[in-house]
């Protein structure tokens, strides 16, 4: 496809892959929105389950489903200020270690407690990087398209 590494560079000297990786590091604060609502789908099963290790009640059950769902709808109106005031890569590292903790928590949790905090604070940090990461993801798509298409087109 390219014949020479000088075709990987772009004008201002990003390369492809550095472009790729960038882009592909943003949408995996993106594909956190599948994980954090679909585990509730695979998990509540198991905590019904008679030999489960952690009991929890119905209304547990139902906050641990729709916790991470409200703290989102919260935080994703946040997100689009706190990504244009501190500049969207700026923002997904500051809020991108909430993130993890609130997946520590949840992965290490031996109470509902802190479990239903874990969930919550993934969810709140999911929410905070919405804007951010889907407008990086878009700036970076269209800047790499036109780049690389315009030069390997020949103009009439």
């Amino acid at each position: 496809m390219f014949k020479d590494r000088k075709e990987l560079v772009s004008q201002d000297g990003a390369s492809l892959s550095r472009q790729l990786i960038c882009c592909c590091g943003f949408d995996c604060f993106s594909v956190t929105f599948g994980v954090i609502t679909g585990f509730s789908g695979v998990v509540i099963p198991q905590f019904r389950a008679e030999d489960a290790d952690m009991k929890l009640t119905d209304t547990q059950i139902s906050w641990l489903a729709s916790l991470p769902t409200l703290a989102m709808i919260a935080t994703s109106i946040l997100g689009g200020i706190f990504g244009q005031s501190l500049g969207r890569r700026n923002a997904v590292l500051i809020v991108a270690p909430f993130e993890v903790i609130g997946f520590i928590c949840q992965a290490a949790a031996p109470d509902p407690t802190l479990l239903l905090f874990g969930r919550f604070l993934a969810g709140a940090a999911a929410g905070l990087t919405c804007a951010p990461t889907a407008v990086s993801i878009i700036y970076f798509s269209e800047r790499s398209i036109e780049e690389f298409t315009n030069r390997h087109t020949q103009k009439t």
